[in-house]
């Protein structure tokens, strides 16, 4: 469905919220927003991640640290009952193929054969939806400032970093916020020096945060199990 890109410098991400109230601001117009992002998503010029991902209701499969999904993921797909198009839970991180159809297939046996069988196509669901950092803010208008707010920046690497340490291992269920934010600062010296982060975060300052920011407790950065 989609691939991890080769080792590179790891950019930083916005979740789907924090890249709306963004550009929310820069256009005063959140309907705005939410469709100029769409938008370049669809047109492949919107780079993403995701830390799961799942075909119709498969359960969802974790992606590999450092995944980047691909450009033309988002594109309309040809589903046989209706072309599909992206649907974005901005709040939650979440997005799908959608078609707008709700498929009922019954389960009969008609007198003059065999129950019909009807073979609809899986479509692609993601969790865990971020989008590029440099991508949103090249959305914004001409005179908007091209760097946003510190808040902002801190807390949205600090969600993307943090369902990457989950993803490998580094931190787990059953730690406390404060050895948490210990390995938060940790990379938090790592991004500064790659420029990813402006200035280093206090493992305090982010304990603090953790819950804010939507990383605690830490069950939150997991894929939802289907039923």
């Amino acid at each position: 469905m989609a691939k991890a890109a080769g080792k590179a410098t790891t950019p930083a991400w916005f979740s789907p919220r924090e890249a709306c109230e963004l550009v929310t601001n820069g256009y005063d117009d959140g309907a705005l927003a939410e469709r100029l992002i769409t938008k370049r998503l669809v047109e492949g010029k919107m780079g993403w991640t995701c830390t799961a991902m799942a075909l119709g209701n498969d359960e969802p499969t974790p992606t590999p640290p450092g995944f980047v999904g691909e450009r033309n993921f988002w594109q309309p797909i040809d589903v046989g009952y209706g072309i599909s198009h992206i649907e974005i839970d901005w709040e939650h991180g979440r997005a799908w193929h959608a078609t707008g159809y709700k498929i009922f297939v019954l389960d009969w046996d008609p007198p003059s054969g065999p129950p019909i069988k009807q073979d609809f196509r899986p479509l692609p669901r993601v969790w865990g939806f971020a989008l590029s950092r440099e991508d949103v803010i090249a959305l914004l208008p001409a005179g908007v400032a091209s760097t946003p707010a510190e808040p902002v920046g801190s807390a949205a690497w600090a969600l993307a970093t943090a369902r990457d340490l989950l993803a490998r291992g580094v931190i787990r269920e059953g730690m406390t916020k404060a050895a948490v934010g210990r390995e938060l600062e940790g990379e938090a010296e790592k991004a500064v020096k790659a420029g990813v982060l402006k200035r280093a975060l206090k493992a305090s300052y982010m304990e603090d945060k953790l819950e804010a920011w939507g990383i605690w407790p830490l069950v939150r950065l997991k894929p939802p199990k289907q039923k």
